[in-house]
């Protein structure tokens, strides 16, 4: 019988970017510092998701991008990692590798090739749940599944002994609103919103923690934001919100996630931590982007004093 251990599972987490080689490797010894940026400012870590590009990466190249994850964080923090493939037996055979390795959490969202009703949603995932060898996180991700998972699915979801929470990517209040109303006082079952502009809105309303994509440049910035929520500096968080706000405009915007990903990564360059390399079918930015970037980077560091 599984039994859920979700009291670790709050904070901030990062979802982790996967740095590549020119050659379209993962790059382990920027991994490794990418890790220890995270880690020593306090925050978990989450490898292939979305920002990391998962589905993209070659299984090998997933396998040890997860050991040196694991080996840098050394029992620190939390590691989750993604397990998101259409095809159930994938996603369960590397939950149960990566289990092997040291993964705390895995997290998947749903398959994207079929459109899928709530009773063909929710078996799928009790399925997954039933197979996986450690917690799960649901993740709602509609941006790239074309489906948002409905409340009425996640609630009975939440009672699975083995599902210990969901991460949120949905950019929708009312629907923040409707889960905190639900979930923020049960122990068993952690809210994680992925929409980094509903951080302060998602922790000021009992959210257990936040995945911010900016993380990955600040997560100081992040830490520092769910302390000050924790702590009642209800406007010393909000400022950080605008903060967060202004750093992600450099990336996301309005832009599809094709291009925003890209910019991001060249930005964790322009900061010195990897190469700006994407996998396909994402394309880089050009050089001329990334001068540019660099430029606007130093302007807004200067602004807000990053570190």
């Amino acid at each position: 019988m599984f039994m859920k251990k979700t009291d670790s599972i709050r904070g901030v987490v990062v979802p982790m970017v996967t740095p590549f080689t020119q050659e379209g490797d993962v790059d382990t010894t920027a991994a490794v510092h990418i890790t220890e940026h995270i880690v020593s400012a306090g925050a978990s870590v989450f490898v292939l998701g979305t920002t990391g590009e998962g589905p993209s990466i070659h299984p090998t190249e997933r396998i040890r991008l997860i050991e040196a994850v694991i080996e840098q964080t050394d029992g620190r923090k939390l590691v989750f990692a993604g397990i998101s493939d259409d095809c159930l037996d994938v996603s369960i055979q590397q939950a149960r590798q990566y289990a092997e390795l040291g993964v705390d959490l895995v997290v998947a969202h749903l398959p994207r090739y079929f459109p899928l009703t709530d009773n063909e949603m929710t078996q799928y995932f009790l399925t997954l749940a039933d197979h996986v060898p450690v917690p799960l996180i649901l993740y709602n991700m509609p941006i790239t599944t074309k489906m948002s998972l409905p409340l009425g699915v996640i609630e009975p979801l939440s009672r699975h002994p083995n599902i210990a929470g969901i991460k949120d990517s949905e950019n929708d209040r009312n629907r923040l609103s409707d889960s905190m109303k639900q979930w923020k006082g049960r122990q068993d079952f952690r809210h994680l919103t992925g929409c980094t502009a509903l951080s302060h809105a998602a922790l000021s309303q009992g959210a257990h923690g936040i995945v911010p994509s900016p993380g990955n440049l600040t997560p100081s910035l992040y830490c520092q934001l769910y302390d000050a929520v924790q702590k009642g500096r209800f406007e010393e968080a909000k400022q950080m919100q605008t903060c967060s706000d202004d750093m992600t405009a450099m990336f996301f915007g309005n832009r599809p996630l094709c291009h925003s990903l890209p910019i991001l990564k060249a930005l964790m360059h322009a900061r010195e931590f990897c190469d700006p390399h994407v996998l396909p079918p994402l394309l880089p930015v050009t050089g001329q982007q990334l001068s540019t970037i660099k430029t606007q980077l130093s302007a807004l560091e200067s602004m807000l004093h990053i570190p």
